[in-house]
């Protein structure tokens, strides 16, 4: 397998240089572009073709939520890790339903951001610990209005998907079939309301359905 192509989109450049010097750390990955702005990005998606974007949100001309949405009808398969600040709960729904895999605060060090790339590449979501601590901290109690019951497999694969692991991986750990995981995956989707796998996480973490 070649380097992973890594593209940043940030309007602050002091944040691109950042992170370009934590990505060349790193002989695993390919920076093949950085852009202030959405619109800048999505002009050179054709040409540059990566495998994961580090997408900020609020940009101007172009800002991340659209970007992401313009940028997945080009690439269905591109992986989008959304870069936040301490007020990602503004936009973070939007971001989940504009098909971002994963959430980093911009003050990530090379460890969480080499973990949160490789999880996403492979599959899985990434939540980071300090947007994990806010929603445990803010989460409505265990008298919620959501009263949801859960087999122990869905239990089960809830558990291993909130530790960021693709359907893949659950199946290499378990005795479930890709199938079984599937349509586990689909079920609980079902009984959260949650359209994918980094909102299903949420959910279950802001209404403590998994303690992480």
């Amino acid at each position: 397998m070649g380097k992973i192509k890594i593209a940043i989109v940030d309007d602050v450049e002091m944040t691109r240089i950042g992170l370009m010097y934590l990505l060349n750390k790193n002989n695993e990955y390919e920076l093949v572009s950085e852009a202030s702005n959405g619109r800048i990005f999505i002009t050179q998606l054709g040409i540059i073709k990566p495998d994961i974007v580090l997408m900020d949100v609020n940009m101007p001309i172009m800002n991340g939520i659209e970007a992401t949405k313009e940028a997945l009808k080009a690439l269905p398969e591109l992986k989008i890790l959304a870069l936040t600040n301490d007020d990602a709960e503004a936009y973070i729904e939007d971001m989940i339903t504009a098909g971002a895999k994963g959430f980093l605060m911009k003050k990530v060090d090379a460890a969480e951001l080499s973990k949160a790339i490789q999880i996403v590449i492979n599959g899985g979501t990434y939540l980071s610990p300090e947007l994990i601590s806010y929603y445990n901290k803010s989460s409505i109690s265990q008298s919620s209005k959501y009263k949801i019951n859960l087999t122990s497999q869905e239990e089960k694969v809830l558990h291993f998907l909130c530790q960021g692991l693709s359907i893949k991986e659950i199946h290499n750990k378990t005795n479930f079939q890709i199938p079984e995981i599937e349509h586990i995956f689909n079920t609980l989707s079902v009984k959260t309301n949650t359209r994918n796998a980094v909102g299903l996480v949420l959910f279950a973490i802001k209404n403590k359905l998994v303690v992480i």
